[in-house]
């Protein structure tokens, strides 16, 4: 049974907090941010992250769209759903995705080849991309130099992606202001932005 009540989340302190949070990231990209403590007390569905749960309540209502890609996603978009009044979609419709599983690299283009990047009248109506990672500093990722707006020159870090991540997020944002707003979530609450302003080498 899908639980429809969260009543330790405080849909007005909790939700201030984890955008006051999102916005400190999206203008320093490279920073991360952590979001935990707004988040412990959700109880989300099975085998969701808590911290995605957290970041769908803050951003999603009645005016926009929203999809999961997990194994149990049909479960978690009508509790996302239940909570919000947002109406779920197909990711190539979608203004949020909330990613909370492993994808290989076919998986990885087929969403990428779909989802809305913006037009040029338009370039507003496009998605932002949540991806839940291990860690920043995983093994199998390299480190990175990203450079644009919010960026002091230029700022080496590891993001935790692999490289197919890598290469087919460049190739949305190569058209600026064409492109995806990318925003990397662990299980620990720690969050980094990636806005399409900013420029990803190495990986």
């Amino acid at each position: 049974m899908i639980k429809t009540t969260n009543k330790g989340f405080d849909k007005v302190h909790d939700s201030q907090q984890i955008f006051r949070n999102l916005v400190e990231a999206f203008s320093r990209p490279g920073k991360t941010v952590n979001i935990l403590p707004y988040c412990n007390s959700i109880n989300p569905p099975q085998g969701f992250s808590a911290i995605m749960t957290g970041l769908a309540f803050t951003l999603v209502d009645r005016e926009v769209t929203f999809s999961v890609l997990h194994d149990h996603a049909d479960g978690v978009e009508q509790y996302i759903h239940w909570q919000t009044f947002c109406n779920q979609t197909a990711p190539k419709d979608a203004d949020y995705i909330f990613v909370d599983q492993y994808m290989d690299e076919n998986a990885i283009d087929k969403l990428m080849d779909e989802v809305k990047i913006g037009t040029l009248t338009h370039p507003h109506q496009s998605a932002t991309l949540f991806l839940k990672i291990n860690e920043f500093d995983q093994k199998e990722s390299e480190q990175v130099t990203l450079s644009g707006p919010g960026i002091n020159g230029e700022k080496s870090c590891n993001i935790g992606l692999c490289e197919k991540w890598i290469t087919t997020r460049n190739e949305l944002t190569a058209e600026y202001p064409l492109g995806i707003d990318l925003c990397l979530v662990n299980e620990n609450g720690d969050l980094l932005a990636l806005p399409r302003t900013t420029k990803i080498q190495g990986g």
